[in-house]
């Protein structure tokens, strides 16, 4: 048995950019003309991915993560250079795929696992462990045209947890359903390791899974940045998302719409739903400064617009380095039928948290449903004036009293 799960070497993918077309009429036979350009989805990636091995691949948005996983699965073919691939794969590479919109959740289970080869005597087996692992049972015999995409993927990923394969491609499964199913879904994923399988998958929170990852790919701009411990590749991923652009490189942290689009993570869009954060500042009010410190009040201010005829909640989410939640601020954003430009400012009193590092987040759920996430996980330093007196990161003024008996 081959050591080596998956190699790739060299591997390129090309896609060709049409920016004009002209269509003329000859003889009765359309013709168009066409002008375009090349673009490199990926470009000359080389990785040797062990049996066993859990590899998760983190970079901004088209960076090439998903067309990887594509070249993989042999979904598209590459433009130069080869994969090598040793073992059976399973894979969900977008939401719903190969789900068919008219028919029910149970009917797609068993379309599934037929294109999978299965008989339908091991799926009818397993039948009672995906609807609950799916765990939206009373909709279970609705077309799924009808599901939300988080619906859609949680049923993709129970049927795909009960395939026996030797090779598990995952895109972004994390960043859909709540923090039960995640946590469910990584226990399902940890098993399957454990197991023995050879599991990638992609992460656009890589803390989340830093701890049961084997290594980490970095990609940005197609490029293979790195390949490496967890640790590494999160610190360089970091970097690359900010510290790029010099304005960056101090600690009074803004944000404009072309670097917040670049780690957006745009989970559900329609007619009736658009959202965009066009810029985030972090700054102590009154203060001339370029560090935030905590002896003044912090000011966070996001200006964004959107679309939705449902409301929204925006969530503001403080954590510390480790991405353990600290404190979190909801904001209900009524619905509009225009694009409507709205700011909205979060005021942290002075002295609420104390000197560390902190990573701040946005969460915008639409119908009680993660829709979008901006990962703002570049920690950002918060200093101190006076020395802190408390330990840990958040200073809550606990009183006390002495009552003697």
């Amino acid at each position: 048995m081959k050591e080596n799960a998956i190699v790739i070497s060299n591997l390129s993918k090309k896609y060709y950019i049409i920016e004009s077309e002209k269509q003329e009429k000859r003889n009765k036979i359309n013709v168009f003309n066409k002008s375009s350009r090349e673009f490199y989805a990926l470009s000359n990636i080389n990785l040797e991915i062990k049996r066993g091995e859990l590899i998760t691949i983190i970079g901004s948005n088209g960076s090439g993560k998903s067309t990887l996983l594509k070249l993989i699965s042999e979904i598209t073919p590459p433009s130069k250079g080869t994969i090598e691939v040793n073992g059976t794969i399973a894979s969900i590479l977008e939401i719903g795929i190969g789900f068919q919109p008219d028919l029910s959740g149970l009917e797609n289970i068993y379309l599934s696992g037929y294109m999978y080869g299965l008989r339908k005597s091991e799926i009818t087996k397993n039948i009672d462990s995906i609807i609950e692992l799916f765990g939206f049972s009373n909709f279970i015999n609705t077309p799924v045209k009808y599901y939300s995409s988080g619906m859609y993927m949680r049923l993709a990923f129970s049927i795909i947890i009960h395939i026996k394969a030797d090779i598990y491609l995952f895109d972004e499964i994390l960043s859909v359903g709540d923090a039960s199913f995640q946590s469910i879904a990584i226990n399902k994923i940890k098993k399957l390791n454990s197991s023995g399988a050879t599991i990638c998958l992609i992460s656009h929170t890589p803390n989340l899974i830093a701890e049961i990852s084997d290594k980490m790919l970095l990609l940005n701009k197609s490029e293979q940045i790195l390949f490496s411990k967890s640790s590494l590749a999160i610190e360089k991923y970091h970097n690359l998302l900010f510290n790029s652009n010099p304005e960056n490189k101090n600690d009074k942290l803004t944000l404009n719409s072309q670097e917040l689009n670049s780690i957006k993570n745009l989970l559900e869009t329609s007619e009736e739903f658009q959202f965009n954060i066009e810029e985030i500042k972090i700054y102590n009010k009154n203060a001339t400064q370029n560090n935030i410190y905590t002896d003044f009040e912090i000011i966070i201010e996001c200006t964004l617009s959107y679309v939705s005829n449902l409301p929204l909640q925006l969530g503001l989410l403080i954590k510390d380095q480790n991405q353990i939640i600290i404190t979190s601020c909801d904001t209900e954003l009524k619905p509009s039928k225009f694009y409507s430009k709205t700011n909205v400012i979060y005021t942290i009193p002075p002295f609420s948290l104390n000197p560390t590092l902190y990573i701040f987040d946005y969460l915008i759920l639409r119908n009680s449903e993660v829709a979008v996430i901006y990962p703002l996980a570049n920690p950002l330093t918060i200093s101190s004036k006076i020395k802190s007196k408390t330990l840990g990161p958040a200073n809550l003024n606990i009183s006390s009293e002495i009552q003697n008996k």
